[in-house]
Order: C-alpha cells, then sequence, then structure tokens
C-alpha cells in the first residue's frame, strides 16, 4: 500500500512538473520587469520540458533551450540589449513548440535493421557524388578558392549550390548503409565534402548531428567494436562543430579588410573583452545572438516586412521560380543593412514574427506537430527512422535560420530515394520487432 502510494505521489508530482509549472513559468516571464527574472522563468519552461519530454522529442527540446539559453545572455551589446518581452516571447514559442511532443503516447523504440546498400545503391552514390564535386570545381574554376575567401561564396548560382550540398543528406542516412564505424565514417565524410569546399558551415554541422544519431541509433543492434558511448559522440559532434565554425569565422574575418577582426569585435561589443573565454566563444555566440539580436528588434521597434511581397518565412520556396527574385536573408539584409552584401538570419521567431506578428506561435505548434507525427510513424517502422532523424536535425536549422528553404524538401526525398532504394534491392523487411530491454 505504502510502495503504490509513492508511486501515484510521484505521478502526480510529474504531471504537475509537465503540465501546470510551465504555464506558470510562462505567465511570470510575461510579467517579468528585468531580464533576470524573464531569462529564469524561460530557463524553468526549457528545463522541465526537457526533463518531460518523449524521448523522441527530448532532443529537440534540449538542443532549441541550451542555444536560447546561450544567445539569450547579455554578455554583450552585438545587436543590442535583449528585452524582457523577447525573453518571454521565446518562452512561450519554445513551449508551443514542444507541446506536441509532451503529448505524444509513449512506446519503445524498434530495432533498427541494417539496410546494406547492394552494387546499384553504391553507383548512384558514386554518381551523385561526382556531380557534387564537380559542381565545386565549375565554381572553383570561375570564383576562385572559396574556402580560403568566403566573401566569394556570396552570389554564387543557387543551382550549383544546391547540387553541392545535395549529398548531405546521405551522411544521416550513412549509419542505416553501413553497420561498422569507419565506412560509415567515410561516407558521410565524403557526403560533406562539397558543402565544405564551398564555404558552407551551418549545413554541413547539422549534417554530422544527424549522423551521430544515426549511429545511435543504429549502435544497440549492431555488431560493432567501437566504444563511442553517447556522452563521447555528444562532446566529439560538438569539439567538430565548434571547430568548423570557429575556422570558418576567423578565416572570413582575416582574409576581408572590410570585416571586423575578432579583437576588434571584442573591444566594441563585449563587457569583458580581456578575458580568456571571449575569443573562443566569440565565433559560436555572435553566431547564436545575431538571431536573436534581430528577433529582439522585430519584437521591439514593431518591424515588419515592407521590402518582400511575400511572407519572408516562405520567400526563399519562390527564388526557385523563373525570374529574378529577393530572398529571405537578402530581404532582411535590407531591412537592417548588412555588410559585404550578405543576407541576416533572424531565427524562426523572427523570421515569422515580422509578418504574422503574435500568431506565430502557431506556427512552432504546427511545426512540433510535424515533427511529432513523423516520429510517431519512425516508432511503428524503422524505414522512417532515417527521416526522422533528418527532420529533426532540419527543424533545428530551421531554428537558427528562420526561413524555409527548399533543401529541406528535396533534403527529405533524396535521403528517401536512398533509403527506400536500398530497401527495395535488399528485400530489407518494412519493420522489426521493439528493442528487448
Amino acid at each position: 500500500m505504502t510502495i503504490r502510494l509513492k508511486a501515484g505521489g510521484m505521478r502526480m508530482l510529474g504531471r504537475f512538473l509537465q503540465y501546470v509549472l510551465p504555464p506558470v513559468a510562462l505567465v511570470v516571464a510575461a510579467r517579468a520587469d528585468t531580464f533576470v527574472t524573464a531569462y529564469l522563468a524561460f530557463a524553468l519552461v526549457g528545463v522541465l520540458t526537457s526533463l518531460s519530454a518523449h524521448r523522441e522529442g527530448r532532443l529537440l527540446i534540449l538542443a532549441t533551450t541550451g542555444y536560447l539559453l546561450v544567445a539569450l545572455l547579455n554578455i554583450s551589446t552585438w545587436r543590442g540589449r535583449i528585452e524582457p518581452p523577447t525573453v518571454a516571447m521565446y518562452a512561450a514559442a519554445l513551449y508551443a513548440l514542444h507541446l506536441p511532443f509532451l503529448l505524444l503516447p509513449r512506446r519503445r523504440r524498434l530495432a533498427i535493421a541494417p539496410l546494406r546498400p547492394k552494387a546499384v545503391v553504391r553507383i548512384a552514390l558514386v554518381g551523385h557524388f561526382a556531380l557534387a564535386l564537380g559542381a565545386v570545381c565549375v565554381v572553383y574554376a570561375t570564383r576562385g578558392i572559396i574556402v580560403l575567401h568566403q566573401e566569394l561564396r556570396f552570389g554564387l548560382p543557387p543551382a550549383l549550390l544546391y547540387l553541392a550540398s545535395s549529398t548531405l543528406p546521405i551522411a544521416v542516412v550513412a549509419p542505416f548503409f553501413f553497420p561498422d564505424t569507419k565506412h560509415a565514417w567515410m561516407l558521410a565524410s565524403v557526403a560533406m565534402l562539397p558543402a565544405l569546399l564551398l564555404g558552407v558551415r551551418g549545413t554541413p554541422v547539422v549534417a554530422a548531428f544527424g549522423f551521430v544519431l544515426g549511429r545511435l541509433y543504429v549502435r544497440p543492434m549492431m555488431p560493432t567494436k567501437t566504444t563511442l558511448t553517447k556522452t563521447k559522440a555528444l562532446v566529439l559532434l560538438g569539439l567538430v562543430g565548434l571547430s568548423v565554425i570557429a575556422l570558418g569565422f576567423h578565416i572570413r574575418r582575416t582574409a576581408n579588410p572590410d570585416l571586423e577582426t575578432p579583437e576588434r569585435l571584442a573591444r566594441l561589443y563585449f563587457d569583458d573583452p580581456d578575458e580568456w573565454w571571449v575569443l573562443p566563444v566569440m565565433p559560436l555566440y555572435l553566431g547564436v545572438r545575431e538571431t536573436v539580436g534581430l528577433t529582439n528588434a522585430i519584437i521591439s521597434n514593431r518591424i515588419t516586412n515592407d521590402v518582400n511581397e511575400s511572407p519572408l518565412f516562405f520567400a526563399d520556396l519562390f527564388t526557385v521560380l523563373p525570374g529574378e527574385q529577393l530572398d529571405a536573408g537578402q530581404s532582411m539584409g535590407r531591412v537592417f543593412g548588412s555588410t559585404d552584401g550578405g543576407g541576416l538570419t533572424p531565427g524562426l521567431l523572427g523570421g515569422l514574427y515580422i509578418d504574422y506578428g503574435v500568431a506565430a506561435l502557431g506556427g512552432f505548434f504546427i511545426i512540433g506537430a510535424m515533427l511529432a507525427a513523423l516520429a510517431r510513424c519512425a516508432s511503428f517502422y524503422c524505414r522512417c527512422v532515417p527521416l526522422y532523424i533528418l527532420a529533426l536535425t532540419q527543424a533545428i536549422h530551421l531554428f537558427h535560420r528562420g526561413f524555409l528553404k527548399p533543401e529541406y524538401f528535396t533534403s527529405l526525398a533524396i535521403a528517401g530515394f536512398y533509403v527506400l532504394l536500398a530497401t527495395r534491392t535488399a528485400g530489407a523487411q518494412r519493420s522489426a520487432p521493439p528493442v528487448p530491454r
């Protein structure tokens, strides 16, 4: 009897922390007069939803919460100081994005059977890589060495850029093709190479993130000799991702005389420029801070989209049509002003808020519901797992960028093509029994 009472009490406490306390924290954030109060209320919302979320959605919650915990810090004046109303809007948007996962029924994870690509799949991969590297060669022959002069990547022909980046979804599928770590890493590295050679940093890091997630999914069912644990994998991914971002940041600002050097940026914007941690964290912090700073300006100054006839969230989808259309990043650059002809990215909240106002919260809920539905599908059919992982990583990238890109749809189509081709040629089963505990 005592055990039952304790179990019932724990369930009631869990439901209180899951369904009651986060809305209370949202009210506190909305009524906060100081940044510290709003920030602590936001952190409470993120932590509570992370602890109580469905396993398949916990990663999205942790990634977006961690992203904003860093970006919202007022340790610099880069893009201004973040105001409490902006923090409250982020807390509400975060909860709307995560709410569908909180309501998702729990289910045991399926066993993941390897796809074992046959000759036809390998031929398709080789042909795909050849086309992507060919696009890189054309760009290098006509524009120069992009990886050393990153300002040259602005204004690249979209067709060549899309073709070079089209191999990135293969990195997410790689763990499901090869159970051994060596071949999976090789395939993923080749898949990310064309985009890296064109100076693209964010999407290859997201692809690497998806690759590690895939390895963590398949590892319990694959007989490998690797000692890669979940903690080691995430730490390794973090170090590699930070290295790629930092290297591109310093190369671009060192090679371009029109941009401020990192040392100069520290003096201009950071509260404590002489601290040892400023230069190491600057590439990551400024990258995520810009999105939050732009969103803060949009909300605080009530900025609206008056430069593009299309809503900026959907503007990039119209760039594939004939004629010259202004993309979302360039439109945002015209609104705020940008250096070097580049575009600006306000993050998902800013990208929706500039056209839809408070109704942007509905967009967060819709995106969360779509991901939750795909997660539910992946819990029944193991062949949907690579697509869910890819969609999850694309959602994290969308959260940072703020504008819907055609590549999000083409990436899912490419990954689905290879999964379907490997399944058909290998005669793989549609699903597998639950993993025994």
